[in-house]
């Protein structure tokens, strides 16, 4: 009897060092993940740094200011370059749901907006 059980515990102690083996390998492999994954990760927080840095050089507002001057040939608008007030339709005419809430301009206020800008218009061609 002390035989088989000598024999059965060299079996489970041998049973559970073969375990305990391929749980230490698996746990190395699972460490080398993880440290790889980290340095993954940092070098990923560096280029994301350096894109940054990047985006923030390539959209300052005085090299766009260059760059539009440069390549997009875009002149000063002036007042006569400006639609009139005709040309944008009435509230009432739209068929607007809330033209009825929004309180309208009368015909008179507009032609007084458009003799002032028309005026403006004048001004700054002579200037």
């Amino acid at each position: 009897m002390i035989k088989s059980a000598t024999l059965l515990g060299f079996l489970l102690g041998g049973v559970l060092a073969v375990c305990v083996f391929i749980v230490k390998y698996e746990v190395q492999d699972l460490e080398a993940e993880y440290f790889q994954l980290n340095t993954d990760i940092t070098e990923e927080r560096q280029s994301i740094h350096v894109l940054l840095a990047e985006w923030s050089h390539l959209n300052e507002p005085s090299r766009l200011r260059t760059l539009a001057r440069e390549h997009l040939n875009l002149n000063t608008l002036s007042a006569r370059q400006m639609g009139g007030l005709n040309s944008i339709p009435r509230r009432d005419q739209g068929g607007d749901k809330d033209s009825e809430t929004m309180p309208m301009m009368p015909a008179d206020g507009l032609q007084l907006i458009q003799a002032v800008i028309q005026e403006m218009a004048e001004g700054d061609v002579t200037q």
